[in-house]
């Protein structure tokens, strides 16, 4: 890079103020041209590249770099912080730099452009094969691989196979982004695959084919195990490999290994980088880790050409097939189409535009408005889905309701009927042109689509539009080209029945058949070829929705073949019922579809207001205020009120309803709340939301017809560093009677904020009797409940605590927090329907005239102090400190209070916390990533947002702690041992699911010799990074010491390295047990681990896309296994806590060290603690040095 190469760049900047001045008015973006980067196929006006010539700084001094371009983006204003760079190293691979200052994770991806794949003709896909197996690393050496590296460090790792490229998607962490890019770099380096290293991939693949049903032999691909389906035979046998269409033979190793090492290799590469480091520092990176990699300079198809005669979809050979894939889910029809021709990453349009608006979008003459008026279907989707082979199939899934789910033949013969008729029609490519306008001006103002840019995007977008602006690389864009109605023509023509594969999602209830004449009926129905028998099996068979005959060739069909896991139903060639369903259309279906009376320039949007416009198309709420006029006189005088409400077109599932949903903050900046303690705030909400409940049962009843919800709920600050307290109130009916809801809710409101003492005490009453029958029947897992409450928060809110506040509470008190939040809080939420934005400002500016009747006015104090906290949503953890002095003193910091501290007790704030205690015990922001390295919690998402992180890696090993509390409340001694593992990992999982295997299996046996003791192992969410497991006893007086005994035994008997555990038998008796929980009867399900398993639902890792839990335990060895003990000893901590009777005698366990208060576990040595993103430590990572 040039030297002062900042203030060539700064003066460039100054000389184009002008132009940039136009642009921003015009809202256009500055055209940036790549055209020296990229130049294969680019046709880029002039006046673009005159326009930006000084831009381009072609001439480098560094030897290493052949072009390099600073990319400005003066007029999207939301990508202000982020700065774009366009580098070409030597070795011609293409370099997208995107620096994103607050990003808190890494992203890298490759595209890798495979050669020309014309011969063999029947290898295409292959390479990707291939490229899998070299990415899984050899099994000389595992830890090569980029998917174990991935796997062992929690690393988000996809892998895309298209046509004639492939893409890595890799997100990490900012510290180990530098060892990621050199293991990426390795794998590209040293591409060469042997005649030993080919025969294993092939072993590998033949075995995971025969593991895989033909059932799933259609879904994408996922890096789960990177061995996609191959079947040997289809290629020939062991030895020899049979192309096409010669069917001379040939030695099928060496072709493979020749066929890779010369056209699979890294060709081409471009890569995109984006995370938080400097630009110049990603420069250096790319330099370091990028520039040894042979990157070939093979052939590329620049242009979409028809292959019909070529090549052939290897899924084609199913095409008729009907498959019953039997879940608990909702009733899902999914046709699968495989296509003859590649869609090519060139394509410009949207192939599928004017399918999707015929088939699948909710308006008039669609399929889709016919087949919900019919009441058969929910919801129509279509994609265009890149197989692992390389090709590309149009996937379609019905959503089918309960009527639809016996109506398939109904829906199968429209969908038909459908595409028939959209083959005649005249397409108005004007009104593609229109609407992909609009589509793309509405992503340029969506805040939640430029702040979800990733690197794939960057990359995809760069080498799919070979990017002339901006403009394309970012929205995926190209105002240079237009519809491709011979793609669109030739996808039509291959949907037709015989390349049908049909997916089935049914309850097992339809689908089974226990009459055996039935049975013997459809057996006879196919032997003798008469479709009626067929029609009359369905219509005697009630309990059975739908069979569908296919032209598959099958020899080894016997008649129906039933299992306790799948239908499948595979029949001879039997066109003739087969044309006879797809083919003939009663005149009734034509006059009811009528698509062949219509012509397309006639289309209508969705809903003819020029509002919607601006987020047509778009999934994502937009703020009001981005809506409404800019004229402040024709906005509501209470616009301050709702400016920062969302609105909302539920297009992906239209509504006949219009829903508000409110959330009321507590007041925490006023002083007359702020000396009001947390348990108390806690209580006057439950009582509020009992009110509320009531109102509830009185406002549903009063507008049953008009289909109205009423659904209120309370928020308080557990399990989250941002400690607010909240209102939320959902309301929900028709559009005709929603204005005269929200007056009756508004109405009832205000009384019930100023509710009369003797109402108040009717409900004081209840609910102080409703938690002292708690209290009293002392459940355990309520005391389990407050217990981690206070461990992760801030606040003591345990049921004892809101009871004692009951008892003095008043209606004045009660009437002072309410008004406060009403009229005093922070208010946000959403407004959606079919309504324009006009209209959504009308409902909430009655809302809040009608509920808080005036504007509420800030103090001085207010706008000078907490601006900036409103500004972020109230998710700074200034929020800490704030809401009193007068509660629990144990805040959780990121380190203990230094002792020179000696601000006075009033003035204790969030000041305490200042930046240089953290520079003192943290040197490096690396060491503070490594504990914030969960998925979850950076995810940013609304349930995401206020997780905090608990880190205690740096305690002792195995560090053990007891508390014992007394209770005159509790009917039996409870005693809890939590076992908490830090680090969060696939091998961490393993090894609790085996703990609490043996444990229970040692409960079970020991439980019997004591009396009157009952203990369980449970699981516990306190840390999306972590485990938190519980072993949970009750017993009486007597039994008390031996349940202590008993529990804190399992800590020496099962986490040390001497351990019960380190037992091979043991071991593989556990093994085989785990491997028959997570395999069901010889079929894997992993696929549903989303379902099962709440790690995934937590996040925490992807098993799906790492690597199967059947697989890990059925590789994972006896030394394997006591080797990742090692690691997770270090990170184990556990801590045993006992509620006895007053007249028990207390039992300190030996080993355990005493804890005289619950919230001192944050005062000990190595216990770190801290709030996700956005809040007052987090900003200040900015202050430590790398």
């Amino acid at each position: 890079m040039k030297p002062f190469s900042h203030i060539s760049n700064l003066l460039l900047y100054i000389a184009l103020v002008p132009y940039i001045s136009r642009q921003l008015l015009s809202s256009a973006v500055l055209p940036v041209s790549f055209a020296e980067i990229s130049s294969e196929g680019n046709v880029v006006p002039k006046k673009a590249n005159e326009a930006v010539a000084s831009s381009r700084n072609a001439n480098t001094e560094d030897p290493d770099i052949v072009f390099e371009t600073s990319v400005y983006v003066p007029s999207v204003e939301m990508l202000k912080d982020q700065s774009f760079k366009i580098v070409k190293l030597s070795n011609k691979v293409e370099v997208i730099l995107n620096s994103v200052p607050k990003m808190d994770r890494c992203e890298i991806s490759v595209i890798n452009r495979v050669g020309s794949i014309c011969e063999p003709t029947e290898l295409q896909g292959l390479g990707f094969y291939l490229m899998n197996v070299l990415v899984s690393g050899s099994v000389s050496d595992p830890r090569r691989g980029l998917i174990d590296f991935s796997m062992d460090n929690s690393i988000s790792l996809s892998y895309e196979p298209h046509s004639i490229y492939s893409i890595f998607n890799i997100v990490t962490t900012p510290f180990l982004f530098e060892s990621t890019l050199s293991i990426l770099s390795e794998m590209f380096k040293n591409p060469v695959i042997s005649e030993e290293t080919m025969e294993k991939a092939l072993n590998l693949l033949e075995k995971k084919s025969m593991e895989n049903s033909s059932r799933n032999f259609f879904e994408e691909l996922i890096l789960s195990d990177p061995r996609s389906n191959f079947s040997r035979n289809k290629y020939g046998d062991r030895r020899t490999l049979k192309t096409v269409p010669a069917s001379k033979k040939i030695d099928m190793k060496q072709s493979l290994v020749q066929l890779f090492n010369e056209q699979y290799s890294s060709n081409r590469l471009i890569v995109a980088m984006r995370c938080r480091y400097p630009l110049n520092a990603m420069q250096d990176l790319a330099k370091n880790y990028l520039l040894g990699i042979p990157n070939k300079n093979l052939p590329l198809f620049d242009q979409h050409k028809p292959f019909s005669d070529l090549y052939v979809n290897p899924f084609s050979h199913s095409a008729g097939m009907v498959l019953f894939n039997i879940e608990k889910s909702s009733s899902v029809l999914k046709l699968v189409f495989p296509l003859k021709n590649f869609i090519l990453p060139y394509m410009k349009s949207d192939p599928l535009f004017f399918i999707r608006a015929f088939i699948c979008e909710n308006r008039d003459f669609s399929l889709m408005r016919y087949l919900s008026e019919k009441g058969y279907v929910s919801r129509v989707d279509c994609s265009l889905v890149n197989s692992s082979y390389g090709f590309t199939n149009l996937h379609f899934h019905f959503h089918m309701n309960n009527k639809g789910s016996v109506n398939i033949h109904n829906i199968l013969r429209s969908f038909f009927y459908s595409v028939s008729r959209i083959k005649d029609l005249k397409l108005d490519l004007g009104y593609y042109k229109r609407v992909r306008q609009e589509y793309l001006s509405g992503l340029k103002s969506s805040k939640r689509f430029l702040d979800g840019l990733s690197s794939t995007t960057l990359v995809n977008n760069f080498f799919r539009y070979k990017s002339s602006t901006f403009n394309s690389i970012i929205f995926g864009a190209n105002e240079y080209s237009d519809f491709d109605l011979n793609l669109h023509r030739q996808i039509l023509f291959d949907i037709k029945p015989e390349n049908l594969i049909m997916i089935l999602n049914l309850c097992r209830s339809q689908v089974e058949i226990e009459d055996a004449k039935a049975l013997a009926q459809f057996d006879q129905s196919i032997s003798n070829k008469d479709c009626s028998l067929y029609e009359k099996f369905l219509e005697n068979q009630k309990s059975f929705s739908f069979i569908a005959l296919t032209n598959v060739v099958s020899t080894e069909f016997s008649g129906v073949q039933v299992s306790d896991n799948n239908h499948e139903y595979v029949l001879e060639k039997l066109n003739w019922c087969l044309q006879r369903y797809f083919s003939s259309f009663p005149e009734s279906l034509s006059d009811e579809l009528k698509i062949h009376n219509l012509e397309v320039s006639s289309l209508k949007p969705l809903v003819n207001t020029d509002s919607y416009r601006k987020v047509m198309k778009q999934m994502v709420p937009m703020k009001l205020s981005d809506l409404l006029t800019i004229d402040p006189s024709k906005r509501a005088p209470n616009f301050a009120q709702f400016k920062d409400f969302y609105y909302f077109i539920p297009h992906a599932s239209p509504t006949s309803k219009i829903h508000l949903a409110v959330n009321l903050f507590f007041p925490f900046e006023d002083e007359a709340m702020a000396s009001i303690r947390s348990a108390r705030i806690a209580a006057i909400l439950l009582i509020f939301k009992e009110v509320l409940m009531s109102h509830n049962e009185s406002l549903a009843s009063r507008f049953s017809k008009f289909n109205a919800e009423f659904t209120p709920s309370v928020k308080f600050p557990k399990d989250s560093v941002v400690n607010v307290f909240g209102l939320s109130m959902i309301l929900s009916s028709v559009p005709e009677a929603f204005s005269k809801l929200i007056e009756t809710f508004a109405s009832n409101v205000k009384n019930y904020i100023n509710l009369d003492a003797n109402t108040f005490q009717q409900f004081l009453d209840y609910y102080k009797s409703y938690l002292t029958s708690l209290v009293e029947k002392r459940e355990p897992r309520m005391i389990y409940s407050d217990f981690i409450n206070q461990l992760n928060a801030n606040h003591n809110l345990s049921t004892d605590a809101i009871l004692n506040e009951l008892q003095t509470l008043t209606v004045e008190e009660m009437r002072q927090v309410l008004g406060a939040m009403f009229k005093l809080g922070r208010a946000s939420g959403v407004i959606y329907g079919n309504l324009n934005p006009g209209e959504a400002e009308a409902y909430l500016s009655k809302f809040f005239a009608e509920t808080i009747e005036e504007t509420p006015q800030r103090s001085s104090r207010l706008n000078r102090v907490s601006r900036s906290i409103l500004r972020s949503k109230l998710k700074s953890s200034r929020m800490l400190s704030k809401i009193g002095t007068k509660r629990n003193k144990s805040k959780i910091s990121l380190t203990k209070k230094r002792n020179k501290l000696t601000l006075k007790k009033r003035r204790r704030t969030a000041k305490a916390n200042e930046s240089d205690k953290i520079e003192d015990d943290i040197s490096s922001r690396s060491d503070l990533y490594k504990l914030y390295s969960s998925k979850l919690s950076k995810s940013g998402s609304e349930t995401c947002k206020n997780l905090q992180v608990i880190d205690m890696s740096s305690m002792k090993p195995s560090s053990k702690f007891f508390f014992h509390s007394y209770s005159d409340k509790v009917t039996q001694n409870i005693s809890v041992l939590w076992i908490y593992i830090d680090q969060a990992s696939p091998e961490s999982f393993v090894f609790v699911e085996y703990l609490k295997h043996i444990i229970n299996n040692r409960l079970t046996a020991e439980q019997g010799r004591y009396n009157n003791i009952k203990v369980a192992v449970k699981n516990h969410d306190i840390s999306p990074s972590s485990y938190f497991i519980s072993i949970e006893g009750l017993s009486d007086n007597e039994n008390f010491s031996q349940m202590n005994d008993l529990l804190s035994s399992y800590i020496d008997k099962f986490l040390s390295p001497n351990s019960l555990i380190s037992s091979e038998p043991l071991f593989s008796s556990a093994k085989e047990y785990l491997l028959r929980k997570f395999e069901k009867e010889g079929v894997v399900n992993d696929a549903q681990l989303s379902s099962i398993f709440e790690e995934i639902s937590n996040q925490r890792f992807d098993f799906v896309r790492f690597r199967s839990i059947s697989k890990l335990l059925n590789g994972l060895t006896f030394v394997q296994f006591i080797s990742n003990l090692e690691k997770i000893y270090k990170s184990t901590f556990s801590i045993m806590l006992s509620i006895s009777m007053p007249d028990s005698q207390p039992s300190l366990p030996n080993g355990f060290t005493g804890l005289t208060n619950i919230g001192d576990i944050f005062k000990r040595s190595g216990v770190r603690t801290f709030s996700p993103k956005n809040s007052r430590l987090y900003k200040k990572l900015s202050k430590i040095q790398e």
